[in-house]
């Protein structure tokens, strides 16, 4: 990484301009820009100074929470963050950036965005223009979906949207259960459709309630940023599939990848026929090595790490396997059936031990669980579905009690 250079100069000027921006912080009660000033002069300290103000007060502590905004390297480019979340909170079609370099200004209005789901008007695509003037500035026009009434409409739909979301999550004072239960309900809510309008949003997802994986991830965001719960909006890639988001959460302490959008049912086999199964779990507060599998991370940015494997659905629930083994899954398999799940998994902790568990299961022990699933039951056919996951290392057996 580049060290910064400071700018060789007169002590005293650099003294004035560092007591003048210490005054117009105290007038503007602005956080986040003052120990940038020092390096403005007192024009474009004031022109930072003015348009940061226009930022709400509520939303100035959650600036230097954000992680986009604290992985940027200069004051510069952090001015410039502000600038441009000012400009998009006072809906301006162009924004003045104190930063004479439209290729960092457009990325760190896509930071900005990532950093802030709410502002689904703007589709993320801009114009940077960058002028030699004595200000060294740039002018930021972004591109957005809608304006006037059409916008204060969709922000009202959005609203009563998102309440009615927020109302079923389940809150139980514990992080991890908020986790779960965002993740839950934003896939019973949302239908994916790769076609389906505004689907980069959270529009989509919320008021349409269908829409693709950026329009997951940022409702994700958007809802968990709600409940106070740190959350980062992913870029990346899927094995085979292009370009993919998600998100990392941060729960009791350690970071997770959640990707609602592949926890959307997937389709079953069931006695030659398909047919949809339950929510997937796999990806909900995962680690590194389970879904770097599938997933790559962008380069681009420095991700945090996530290496625990506490809080992992299948651990947690008791699905989880360091080996194969033909008794254990049978006890499970008839706990299941006595306890009328819907349900049993078993998570493997490698392939081999899956392929292992693969065998056994197809072999005798799914038969002989569906025979003793008839018999409890008193029924003379039984129907069920299974999934097999290979790339997690699952098995799903789903069962149907009669009439249920």
């Amino acid at each position: 990484m580049k060290k910064r250079q400071r700018r060789k100069g007169c002590a005293l000027i650099r003294m004035l301009i560092c007591v003048f921006g210490i005054l117009l912080f105290a007038l503007a009660g602005v956080k986040g820009i003052h120990d940038c000033f020092e390096r403005l002069d007192q024009k474009k300290a004031k022109e930072v100074s003015q348009a940061v103000e226009r930022i709400p007060d509520s939303m100035h502590r959650q600036i230097k929470e954000n992680f986009y905004y604290n992985i940027l390297r200069t004051d510069e480019e952090k001015v410039a963050y502000e600038e441009i979340l000012a400009g998009i909170e006072n809906e301006e079609e162009k924004i003045t950036v104190h930063l004479n370099d439209p290729k960092r200004v457009n990325r760190i209005y896509q930071m900005v965005l990532m950093d802030y789901p709410k502002y689904f008007w703007c589709t993320g695509n801009s114009e940077t223009a960058g002028y030699e003037s004595e200000d060294s500035s740039s002018i930021l026009t972004p591109e957005y979906s809608c304006y006037g009434e059409e916008r204060a409409k969709k922000k009202e739909e959005l609203k009563k949207a998102a309440a009615e979301l927020k109302s079923r999550i389940t809150i139980l004072g514990d992080s991890y259960e908020t986790i779960k239960s965002v993740f839950e309900e934003i896939i019973r809510w949302t239908e994916y459709e790769l076609d389906s309008p505004d689907n980069q949003n959270i529009y989509s997802a919320l008021v349409n309630r269908k829409s693709v994986c950026a329009g997951y991830a940022k409702t994700t965001k958007y809802l968990l940023d709600m409940f106070g719960i740190p959350c980062i909006y992913v870029v990346g890639s899927v094995s085979g599939q292009g370009a993919h988001a998600w998100n990392i959460v941060e729960c009791q302490g350690e970071y997770y990848h959640v990707d609602t959008t592949w926890g959307e049912p997937v389709f079953l086999r069931e006695e030659g026929t398909e047919t949809y199964g339950s929510i997937v779990y796999d990806y909900l507060c995962c680690s590194d090595e389970e879904l770097f599998k599938t997933h790559t991370e962008s380069e681009e940015y420095d991700y945090p790490a996530c290496v625990s494997e506490k809080n992992n659905y299948y651990r947690l629930n008791g699905m989880y396997y360091e080996t194969a083994d033909a008794e254990d899954m049978r006890k499970a398999m008839r706990a299941s059936i006595q306890q009328k799940k819907e349900s049993v998994s078993f998570k493997f902790h490698d392939r081999t031990q899956y392929e292992n568990a693969h065998e056994l299961l197809f072999d005798s022990l799914l038969e002989e669980s569906v025979q003793y699933l008839g018999k409890l039951y008193g029924l003379d056919v039984v129907t069920y579905s299974y999934e097999e996951a290979e790339e997690s290392n699952r098995l799903t057996v789903y069962w149907k009690y009669g009439g249920d």
